[in-house]
């Protein structure tokens, strides 16, 4: 090695170095921040805190799906603690080793300065950050994938021992119990290296893959059969609803039609102004990172297919499976093949800035700056603490206000993390009634309301409202009685409906209630369609009556 080419790695190493730092920081910043619990959330740990580790492989209430070895962690956990903290702090400790892991595969499947650009993209990306800290499946997703990847690369070399072998064919096997998107990836790296052994007459090699290849999908299977039970029927009726734009369509213009919108949405946003929180990495140009990295896959063909092979082998695994609706590829349960997406972004990157680099210096180093600054700037503008549906200070300051005698009535939306909360804050059974989800009759959230009329003192604590049922209900109250206190807590990262509030309202002057009852209050209703009106009372929604 040449002493400019030991300075270069040594700038490399260094620039990794930083932006590890940087990242750890920002994740363990958000989980410092200690968010309140959102809806999904809230769901999934009272599953895991209400029920024992056997009744966890049972279907899952509230519309909640996760793998067996995610909720037997986070039910481990659970017995020491149940708070915030505790319920993230696997979450956490598996967004820290992905980034470990990631740098691993970017310095096996890279060169030059794209490797430490690809570490930028994974360490600084928002939605890493902000699942590292979330009490879901999506951050040990993100490292069970990372893990699968480095596993099939250290399987295949030429130089490993039949005992590492076995190790590692033993830890490939362990990843579909713990993540049930990670063993798409597990597969696809290992068709694509099996792929590679065939194409070459590789006796040695196929011999290599051959038994952990067969080992991995066996566990893959036998680990999905099992994750069948912990879903009802009609809980994946209403996932396979729900997700329904993470299934590729099947006619040829639209599928390529969804591939260059979801590519886009990954690099922008799922949702206007929810990119922290719903997987979208919030870059502005998004197509100029689509480009690079279809740019990155090709040129990975040309110059490493062994590597393309690895890494295209879990993205053709993946949409095979959300062809045949197994999987959704779209938003938050995208998180886990991104890391993959990134490898080939940054290898497109420095393709193109090497391009304009061999006609002009100047234009190389714009194209560079672009690339680099992008994330960089992202990373300032959206940085943490990210929270949704903040009920906690709300909460916090309803304890203070609250009187003796206060009906306190808690939106169906917000009930799965006031019940998470109920306890803290003392409330029991009998001083809170949580709403009817009425969707497709939304009158009866009038007549709802319409029980407390001529109390005076009527909480309403709201989170996660749709801007019609916002309109309604709110809107309803403020007619026919008088606002007497006010708290609201922004979310930050997410849109408005996303915020949480508590609002006192005085409903015993008649004059008011003569106003309006829940038969004459005039709204404008929007029209639904009959799967909206069947699923969208559904989930993690809690309806009190």
């Amino acid at each position: 090695m040449t002493f400019g080419a030991l300075r270069a790695d040594r700038i490399r190493i260094a620039a990794i170095l930083i932006v590890l730092v940087a990242g750890a920081g920002l994740r363990l910043w958000q989980y410092g921040a200690n968010s309140s619990l959102w809806l999904d959330e809230a769901a999934v740990s009272r599953n895991i805190i209400e029920r024992s580790a056997s009744e966890l492989l049972t279907p899952l209430n509230y519309g909640q799906v996760a793998p067996v070895g995610f909720l037997l962690v986070q039910h481990a956990v659970t017995r020491v603690s149940t708070s915030e903290y505790a319920l993230r702090i696997f979450p956490l400790l598996s967004g820290l080793a992905a980034m470990l892991l990631f740098v691993a595969v970017a310095r096996a499947t890279l060169t030059g300065g794209s490797v430490p650009y690809a570490v930028l993209l994974f360490a600084l990306g928002p939605p890493f950050i902000y699942f590292s800290s979330q009490a879901k499946q999506y951050a040990p997703d993100t490292a069970a994938s990372m893990l699968a990847v480095w596993i099939v690369m250290r399987s295949t070399e030429t130089s490993i021992s039949r005992r590492g072998l076995l190790l590692l064919t033993a830890a490939g096997a362990l990843i579909p119990w713990i993540s049930t998107s990670a063993a798409l990836v597990l597969t696809g790296a290992a068709i694509g290296a099996a792929t590679l052994a065939l194409a070459r007459r590789d006796t040695t090699a196929r011999r290599t893959i051959a038994l952990p290849l067969v080992i991995w999908i066996a566990s893959a299977f036998c680990a999905g059969l099992i994750a069948t039970r912990t879903v009802s029927p009609e809980t994946r009726e209403f996932l396979d609803w729900f997700w329904r734009a993470g299934y590729i369509p099947l006619t040829p213009v639209a599928q390529v039609r969804w591939y260059w919108t979801t590519l886009n949405s990954v690099f922008g946003s799922f949702g206007a102004e929810a990119f922290r929180t719903n997987g979208g990495l919030g870059y502005p140009w998004p197509q100029l990172f689509t480009v690079a990295t279809i740019t990155g896959f090709l040129q990975l063909a040309r110059t490493r297919p062994a590597t393309a092979l690895v890494l295209f082998g879990p993205v053709l695994v993946a949409v095979a499976a959300s062809l045949a609706h197994l999987y959704p590829l779209s938003g938050r349960l995208l998180v886990f093949l991104l890391p993959v997406l990134l490898l080939a972004t940054a290898a497109g990157a420095q393709a193109i800035w090497s391009w304009f680099g061999d006609r002009s210096r100047f234009a190389g180093l714009i194209a560079a700056a672009v690339f680099v600054v992008i994330p960089v700037y992202t990373a300032v503008e959206a940085h943490p603490p990210y929270s949704i549906q903040p009920l906690r200070p709300v909460l916090e300051r309803l304890e203070s206000l609250r009187q003796p005698g206060d009906i306190v009535y808690v939106d169906y939306a917000a009930a799965q993390a006031f019940l998470y909360y109920a306890a803290r804050f003392d409330f029991e059974t009998g001083d809170y009634v949580i709403s009817r989800c009425s969707v497709a009759d939304r009158r009866d959230y009038l007549r709802q309301v319409d029980r407390f009329r001529g109390h005076r003192r009527v909480w309403i604590v709201a989170t996660h409202l749709s801007t019609v049922e916002r309109l309604l209900t709110v809107g309803y109250l403020e007619e026919i009685g008088h606002r007497i206190e006010s708290v609201f807590v922004a979310p930050v990262g997410a849109p408005l409906p996303f915020a949480a509030y508590a609002r006192l309202y005085d409903l015993s002057d008649p004059r008011r209630l003569a106003r309006s009852s829940a038969a004459t209050y005039q709204f404008r209703d929007v029209s639904m369609t009959d799967d909206e009106k069947r699923w969208g009372c559904f989930g993690p929604a809690l309806s009190g009556e």
